[in-house]
């Protein structure tokens, strides 16, 4: 019971937040026009990149550490050391990459709100080792709707999209500082002081999640990668249609994410436990309902998604609807990739991830631009479903390996 009050709250706090981002998207068409919403697309889609670095993956490791190798401490001080590396790269990289001032304000302000994303969320870590991750959620949906409230009313009254930035990253620090880090001082969890054998064990930590940290970069790089192909190919308008269309599929993988991450402990006590018939039929059913959900969500898309896209846009994006449905396969395929991830987490064999990720991204980086070029907005999710396809293919073989494996040391 524990566990599907954990799932349902925190699968409804990790809504709230996916969603408010969903529906800041929409606020800057509304109140703005589709190229305040093109730069806004362009901090969010840049920040996927160097978040690879802030988060370094570790909650997946986290979730697996049953065994309880590392306190929560070390836990908390690698992603600190992370987030602030992170933080100075993007800062640099928006610099040399060569955009202009107004851009690198608006990528440098939603990477802090970011970076206390990613602080808050290594601390939902810790609640979730002591039976207490249902209080995510509730700190989730307090972050979201204050986040909304804040950013819509500042670009309803002065039409600056720096300023509703700037809002939210006060709430963002607030909310961490107060409610997140309250939670757990609550619980009196000993996070924040560190010793001489913390910073000993986090760099060995460091180490073992090294794998893990290029999975991530490669998982961020995927769908980013085509994106900032099409931005620098068209306009900030155009980028802005086809960024506020594919933010409405976000919601498919932020759903597996949310959900599945719950049942990573899981995982790894059947593993360990050599139960491969219970541990082999979670994953089979996880992957069955991400199917099952992406062929409910393509149907409705068929009958409902123009109404549904011109409802949340205007008319003007009725020209695009066609493209709605391969962003659609594009999350789809994402979500059974996340379903992977857990598995050769929940197995410590995250090494394996890397071949997969290595040579999608290898195929998203020479297929975005010439794709991209020949089908316009069709391009991005065409780039992502052929890497991503060419990733669940790979990552299937190494499944299939491990599985005949753990049946021979079975027999």
């Amino acid at each position: 019971m524990n566990l599907k009050k954990d799932a349902f709250i925190n699968t409804i706090g990790n809504f709230f937040y996916m969603g408010v981002l969903w529906l800041m998207s929409i606020l800057t068409v509304r109140l703005g026009n589709f190229e305040i919403a093109g730069y806004f697309s362009l901090a969010l889609t840049t920040s996927n990149i160097y978040i690879s670095l802030a988060s370094y993956t570790i909650r997946l490791f986290y979730a697996a550490d049953v065994d309880i190798r590392f306190r929560d401490n070390q836990y908390f001080l690698l992603r600190l050391l992370t987030t602030c590396c992170s933080a100075i790269l993007c800062l640099s990289g928006s610099f040399i990459i060569g955009y202009t001032n107004y851009q690198v304000v608006i990528i440098v302000l939603f990477y802090i709100y970011k970076c206390f994303e990613m602080m808050s969320d290594i601390l939902y870590g810790c609640l979730q080792r002591h039976g207490k991750l249902y209080l995510c959620g509730y700190s989730l949906i307090l972050k979201s709707l204050l986040s909304l409230m804040g950013f819509a009313a500042t670009l309803f009254l002065f039409k600056n999209l720096i300023a509703a930035l700037v809002v939210i990253v006060c709430i963002a620090a607030l909310t961490f500082g107060i409610v997140d880090m309250g939670m757990v001082k609550h619980l009196k969890i000993n996070i924040g002081k560190f010793n001489k054998e913390d910073f000993g064990k986090t760099l060995f930590l460091l180490r073992i999640c090294f794998p893990f940290f290029w999975v991530g970069l490669c998982y961020n790089l995927l769908p980013s990668i085509p994106r900032l192909a099409f931005e620098r190919l068209y306009t900030a308008e155009q980028f802005g249609i086809y960024s506020s269309i594919s933010t409405v599929t976000v919601l498919i993988s932020t759903a597996v994410s949310c959900i599945t991450v719950v049942i990573i402990p899981r995982l790894a006590e059947l593993y360990h436990q050599k139960k491969t018939q219970q541990f082999l039929k979670v994953n089979i059913i996880c992957i069955a309902a991400v199917i099952m959900g992406g062929i409910i969500t393509l149907l409705l898309a068929d009958i409902y998604g123009e109404w549904f896209l011109t409802l949340l846009f205007g008319a003007e994006i009725t020209p695009f609807v066609s493209v709605f449905r391969l962003i659609i396969i594009a999350s789809i395929l994402t979500s059974i990739v996340i379903c992977f991830n857990n598995f050769f987490a929940a197995v410590n064999q995250q090494q394996r991830l890397l071949p997969g990720c290595v040579s999608a991204t290898f195929i998203c980086i020479i297929t975005a631009i010439p794709l991209c070029e020949r089908f316009y907005m069709n391009g991005v999710a065409l780039s992502l479903i052929l890497s991503q396809g060419l990733e669940i293919l790979v990552l299937l073989i190494a499944v299939i390996k491990i599985i005949r494996k753990m049946n021979a040391q079975r027999g």
